[in-house]
Order: C-alpha cells, then sequence, then structure tokens
C-alpha cells in the first residue's frame, strides 16, 4: 500500500511539474509571437528613422508653418468658432524666430529676438530622439514651451521635415524648413 501511495504521489508531481512547464512554455511562445506579428517597427521604418537623424544632425531649421488638414476650432475656450486649416497665427513669437540644431541627443533652440518669458538665455538645449515601432517612425521632441512631446514624422527631404502630433483629437503639423 506505501508503495502504490508513494508512485502515485510521484506520478502526480511529476504531471504537476509537466503541466507548469508546458503552460510556461505555451505562454513564452504566445508572447514572442504576438511581439512579432504587430509590436515591433518594420525595417524599412528602423532605416527611415536613421535616415531622419542623419538628415537632421547635419542641419540647421526654423519653423515655418503650423497647419491642420482638416478644419479646427483651435481656440475652444471663446464663444467664437472657427474652422481653420492654417494655424501660423496661434505658434508664439519666440518659436517662430527660434533658430534650431540638433546635436547628439540635443535639440538646441537659439532664441532670437523674441525669447520665452520663463527663460530668456541664449539658448534651450532639450533631449530629443527619434525612433520607430509598429506605428511608424516617431521623434520624442517638445512642444510650443519647450516641454517633452512625442510626434509622429510626415516626411522629411532634403528642405526640411515635417512632425505631427495629436492635439485635442486632432492631428496638428509642424513644419521646419532648413535654413543652411
Amino acid at each position: 500500500m506505501k508503495k502504490l501511495v508513494i508512485t502515485t504521489l510521484s506520478y502526480c508531481t511529476i504531471s504537476f511539474i509537466t503541466t507548469v512547464l508546458l503552460v510556461a512554455i505555451l505562454i513564452s511562445l504566445l508572447s514572442s509571437c504576438q511581439k512579432e506579428s504587430g509590436q515591433q517597427a518594420s525595417e524599412a521604418d528602423i532605416q527611415k528613422s536613421e535616415n531622419f537623424k542623419t538628415q537632421i544632425s547635419t542641419n540647421a531649421y526654423r519653423a515655418e508653418k503650423y497647419y491642420s488638414k482638416t478644419p479646427i476650432d483651435y481656440i475652444t475656450t471663446d464663444d467664437e468658432v472657427k474652422s481653420e486649416t492654417d494655424l501660423w497665427g496661434y505658434v508664439s513669437l519666440w518659436i517662430k524666430d527660434d533658430s534650431l540644431v540638433f546635436k547628439g541627443d540635443q535639440a538646441i533652440f537659439y532664441q532670437l529676438n523674441n525669447k520665452i518669458n520663463t527663460d530668456n538665455s541664449p539658448t534651450i538645449s532639450r533631449s530629443y530622439s527619434i525612433g520607430a515601432d509598429k506605428d511608424g517612425v516617431y521623434m520624442n521632441f517638445v512642444n510650443h514651451e519647450y516641454n517633452p512631446l512625442k510626434y509622429r514624422l510626415e516626411s522629411f527631404d532634403e528642405t526640411g521635415f515635417v512632425i505631427y502630433a495629436e492635439w485635442q483629437s486632432k492631428t496638428v503639423y509642424s513644419r521646419f524648413a532648413k535654413i543652411n
């Protein structure tokens, strides 16, 4: 009888360990399949992000356009409803005259005549990064007050680049033109 109980317990223990191992392997396989099927960037987007990094690191830029492809009411706190696509008039003066250079992992803003009222130093330096994920090429950059904001890359060429972000459930685009 003792032998039967020990054999039964050993069999149960082995079955339990086998089941736990099989479940662990199955979970591991499922999670790696999920990553491969939609969580990683495409090779084309990875290459595009590298090309974009190279392009912007060799030039200086200035903001030249701010817009939406669909009409939006940019100021939602007033009684007037405007449907506009050209949003350049809403851009802060300190942004309009900044000169921008990318060095290493720093975006350096040279403040010219108009400076943000919270920092009147000649330059403002902020970290930035460019990469790719399942949704395409992104740029961790700054908003109009030099605070972090994640953008997506719309396009770039030898004349400049266009990035976009979500703002109040709308997509807004910023174009930066090469100045040197």
